[in-house]
């Protein structure tokens, strides 16, 4: 499975200012058909792993169709994608192209299409193309890394998740892949191919070493192959997908990539291959490697122009293959009730044991979080996403540090404003709000969009480099000392205290005609070998000519990288000054929530309906690797407003089913929820 993770109904021009691709847009290489859902998007998925070793000898033993359906329907599932192959290259049908799995006595895959069809169960057909050890035996078909490993890993190399990476770019491996992908849709009612492991890794096989070249690339140099290795995927899916296309059958596709969110200013964006697809779908299992921030990092990018997405968890307790283990049930509800409250369908990861028979516990489960989800997907489903504040990406497409925009991500989310993260391409007109994190930069036409948007009304809310975009405010340089402080006197902030307060990364020095909340505070010196005093930094010495927080009625400034600092350091002040930023220019956010800032509130649309959506779980970090999700949080007269133009006169708790009582005031419908345990979706209409 893949470890990283747009919406396909907007294709973004893929903008590579460099004569070797001109080449290509002549030749049309890079002209794209975008692919649009062909049937509605199921809301309770599974996702069905079965890598099976072929020392495995009772494969499918006590596989019972009806049995399969049957726990299926009663866990509430209405799709799942199915396994033609695994990592191991084994497949589990009757093939003349592959090889069926050696102890494997009847076409499995074939009885679960049929089975799950005859009950109106959906079930695309999980391909994996980048892993699959027995084509890995032709070892000319293998990635070979800039460390010199055929497919990167070695011989003696017994850890988890190691598997042996073919190139995407070899054309006998291609070939291979589409007669297997032929002969499954010549014989089968095929709901969809989703393809895993879409990725390259610095390929510099003598099939990209040559291309690279002849587009005018350096094999030798980093960036160069890691542009060439997006020109693979962008390749790679093209071809897969016409050919897919030319079977006449309209498949669906999927292709299970790294659609990490970046801001585009290199020109390599994402949408350039998000396009080729049915639906975006999000691998995150947070008890894997992903984390919970992964999630609501990648859909908030993914999801902004409700487009078809699919949020993705697992079963278990570690993460994919983690056999003998199940989730926490908080943890269930509170991944799965993040996915319906984002807008997005629910998957679970699971894999089923080699002899065929499913994890009765495990659906129970399951069946317990999809009957809510089933209740409520009625007024979920077709709603759209409301969004005050636009966050442009920091992360770009080659150091793909995310931390400046998890910053972000964490302080919405704990003040409850409704947002997008977006590139630089994007619309602003449609934010009352758009922040820039930290080091947006930016270049002439992103400079001259924001001064636009400024003219217009828009409010700007900029940290540390990102001033270099900001009209009025001029970036001279770095600041001299790390750390340095922000002097806030009394009553700046309300209820901050009057205090110089460390800054623990190098902030910017600027000039600027805007109104000056707080300055700089320099220390003594900075810290050295031969300079020091006591265990940290030097203290507070004196206060500096350089602004660290400017404020006018449209543009809002702080001088630190405070995102990068919230999310490494986590220092609730600089969470304060953010707020009282965003309060300032944005007086009138589309929803206010008084709930504990470790809820999660997401508001959507849908015809004249609002939702307000309110998550109250709490992962913990109890372990050396994981955080743990073991208890719902009770929160109590919590009072939900939205800001709408025509009154409302009923609430609903569409979980419950209660009625509320509405005042509306000032602009705002308001209702006070007298419990949310765990998760509620108030209606209002």
């Amino acid at each position: 499975m893949m470890r990283d993770h747009c919406s396909r109904s907007f294709l973004y021009p893929l903008l590579f200012a460099n004569a070797s691709l001109m080449c290509y847009n002549e030749g049309n290489l890079w002209s794209v058909k975008t692919y649009f859902r062909r049937q509605a998007m199921r809301y309770r998925q599974i996702h069905l792993d079965f890598h099976t070793a072929p020392v495995i000898n009772d494969v499918g033993v006590d596989f019972d169709a009806e049995q399969f359906v049957k726990t299926l329907k009663e866990a509430h599932v209405n799709s799942i994608n199915i396994f033609a192959k695994c990592h191991h290259g084994m497949c589990y049908y009757p093939t003349r192209v592959g090889k069926m799995h050696p102890a494997l006595q009847f076409d499995l895959m074939g009885q679960m299409i049929e089975v799950l069809h005859k009950n109106d169960i959906k079930c695309p057909i999980y391909f994996p193309i980048g892993w699959e050890e027995d084509a890995a035996e032709h070892t000319e078909w293998l990635e070979m890394g800039p460390d010199g490993i055929p497919g990167h890993k070695k011989k003696d190399d017994n850890s988890y998740y190691s598997w042996r990476k073919l190139c995407l770019n070899n054309e006998e491996y291609k070939a291979y892949i589409k007669r297997q992908l032929k002969e499954i849709a010549d014989a089968y009612e095929v709901d969809g191919f989703w393809f895993d492991i879409i990725f390259q890794q610095k390929c510099i096989c003598k099939t990209c070493t040559a291309e690279m070249r002849a587009l005018m690339r350096d094999p030798a140099n980093e960036k160069d192959v890691l542009w060439h290795d997006d020109y693979v995927l962008f390749k790679f899916q093209k071809e897969i997908n016409e050919y897919v296309e030319s079977l006449g059958k309209h498949i669906p596709t999927f292709y299970n990539s790294s659609w990490l969110p970046n801001t585009g200013t290199d020109g390599l964006m994402i949408e350039h291959r998000s396009v080729l697809q049915d639906h975006m779908e999000i691998e995150s299992l947070p008890s894997g490697e992903w984390g919970y921030n992964h999630f609501p990092l990648f859909v908030n990018y993914h999801n902004r122009n409700d487009g078809d997405v699919i949020g993705m968890n697992g079963k278990f307790h570690l993460s994919w293959g983690d056999h003998g283990s199940l989730k926490n049930e908080e943890a269930l509800e509170y991944e799965c009730f993040r996915m319906l409250a984002n807008g997005a369908a629910c998957s679970v990861g699971d894999q089923l044991h080699p002899r065929g028979v499913m994890n009765r516990a495990a659906y129970a489960r399951i069946g317990k979080v999809y009957e809510v989800i089933e209740k409520l997907e009625p007024s979920c489903i077709g709603s759209k996403k409301v969004s005050d504040i636009g966050v442009v990406v920091s992360t770009d497409f080659y150091k793909r540090d995310t931390t400046s925009d998890e910053g972000v991500l964490r302080m919405l989310e704990e003040l409850h404003y409704s947002f997008d993260l977006i590139p630089v391409t994007e619309e602003l007109s449609r934010y009352k709000l758009v922040i820039l994190p930290d080091t947006i930069t930016g270049d002439e036409s992103f400079r001259c969009k924001l001064a636009a948007y400024l003219k217009e009304g828009g409010k700007v809310l900029a940290t540390h480099q990102s001033a270099c975009c900001v009209p009025g405010i001029e970036y001279i340089s770095e600041d001299l000392y790390e750390p340095s402080y922000i002097v806030l006197n009394e009553g700046v902030i309300p209820g901050v205290e009057a205090l110089e307060y460390v800054c623990y990364r190098r902030g910017s020095r600027v000039k600027s005609t805007l109104p000056v909340k707080a300055y700089i505070g320099d220390p003594y010196y900075n810290r050295t070998p031969d300079c020091f005093s006591s265990h940290r930094h030097f203290p507070f010495n004196k206060v500096s000519e350089y602004p660290a927080i400017l404020l006018d009625d449209a543009i809002g400034y702080c001088a630190f990288p405070l995102f990068e600092d919230y999310m490494i350091d986590g220092n609730r002040v600089f969470r304060d000054i953010i707020s009282y930023l965003i309060s300032s220019l944005m007086p009138k956010p589309s929803m206010r929530v008084k709930a504990p800032t470790c809820a999660e509130v997401t508001l959507r649309r849908k015809v004249e309906r609002t939702l307000v959506h309110i998550i109250s779980y709490i992962p913990e970090r109890r372990t050396r690797t994981i955080d743990v999700v073991d208890t719902r949080l009770p929160i109590y007269q919590t009072e939900v407003q939205v800001l709408s133009d025509k009154p409302y006169t009923c609430a609903t708790l569409l979980r419950s089913g209660q009625k509320l009582s509405v005042t509306c005031e000032g602009g705002y419908a308001t209702v006070t929820v007298p419990v949310i345990d765990g998760y509620e979706c108030v209606e209002f209409s």
